[in-house]
């Protein structure tokens, strides 16, 4: 019994130490049904602001607009880089 608790103790510390990229890669892995590393789930959150910002904000200046696709475009072509829009084919 004392064994028990001892490894569940361990077990919480473990994912107390946990970082917010393992965390939220972890949370996108059972989203996709496929392994995401934390460095590709960073990726993918910078992609998703980007995201935001370009499409929501109506009001804004289109300089600023601009600056923003521009942010869009290079998030998408870091997570192209990092492997996450590989096309492979699972026939």
């Amino acid at each position: 019994m004392e064994k028990n608790y001892q490894q569940v103790l361990v077990k919480k510390n473990i994912e107390a130490n946990q970082s917010f990229s393992e965390n939220v890669a972890d949370i996108f892995s059972a989203v996709m049904e496929e392994t995401v590393t934390p460095h590709q789930a960073l990726c993918i959150l910078n992609l998703i602001v980007a995201l935001i910002m370009v499409v929501f904000p109506v009001d804004m200046p289109i300089l600023l607009r601009l600056i923003f696709a521009v942010w869009f475009g290079a998030s998408f072509f870091q997570c192209k880089n990092a492997g996450i829009f590989d096309d492979e084919s699972e026939e």
